[in-house]
């Protein structure tokens, strides 16, 4: 186990926040990568106990670590939003294979529901940052554009080959053009965003029920299992702490 500092806590949607720690000379990951992170001190009962697995949704280059998370009434997040800047917290080492495969030049489409944007913007951040040139797709699925963390952020990305699509299925205002889709991530969305559909390389993110309609609807347009990477976003479930 590692120690992190708390820096500061920062809205990121409604609801939603980012968490901000100093982050250690010592500390190398991968962007898309997770760790488990153990409060201590709870300030309410946790059937889940007080750690639970989290993305990183900051960059490796950028200065600080940070975790972006829904609130919620479970012990653990009552006690993180409780931090205070200079307490600590404890985390493993950073794991994952949620993460661009090196040399692989082939288009990249992220399928991406709600809070389960975390590692997409670490490896999309991170992209901008290296000057990566291969093509990417965000195709950004919320109830309401207020609920979607970095939306603005995302949508302003420097590279140099990048399509962005909000895709929302509450929002009551009309549609303001090609990349601000209604409704939700369909094989028809995903054809008017995606040029190479069967030679893509599928990155998806969000609830257990997100994951199985985007892996029906690759399955209907003959994407290959080889072709897909996957990160359950399970409610925050509790962490192994063994590593």
């Amino acid at each position: 186990m590692q120690t992190l500092t708390f820096k500061k806590r920062e809205d990121a949607a409604a609801g939603t926040a980012t968490f901000f720690f100093e982050k250690p000379e010592n500390f190398v990951f991968l962007a898309g990568q997770y760790v488990a992170i153990k409060l201590d001190n709870l300030v309410a009962p946790d059937t889940r106990s007080g750690a639970r697995s989290l993305s990183i949704s900051s960059a490796p280059f950028e200065e600080d670590l940070a975790f972006t998370v829904r609130g919620g009434d479970s012990g653990f997040k009552q006690t993180l939003w409780k931090l205070e800047p200079g307490d600590t917290v404890s985390i493993t080492p950073p794991v994952g294979r949620f993460v661009l495969e090196p040399g692989d030049t082939r288009p990249v489409v992220f399928l991406v529901g709600g809070v389960g944007i975390t590692p997409a913007r670490s490896i999309l951040k991170q992209a901008e940052h290296e000057g990566d040139t291969r093509p990417f797709v965000l195709l950004y699925a919320n109830r309401t554009l207020p609920d979607a963390p970095f939306a603005e952020e995302l949508r302003s990305l420097k590279l140099g080959n990048f399509r962005y699509a909000d895709v929302l299925s509450q929002e009551s205002s009309p549609s303001q053009g090609e990349f601000d889709e209604r409704g939700y991530i369909t094989t028809e969305v995903l054809k008017r965003h995606v040029d190479k559909i069967a030679d893509s390389l599928y990155y998806i993110v969000g609830s257990p029920s997100f994951i199985e309609a985007m892996e029906k609807m690759l399955d209907s347009v003959g994407v290959t299992k080889e072709q897909r990477h996957k990160d359950p976003f399970t409610g925050l479930g509790s962490a192994n702490l063994k590593a």
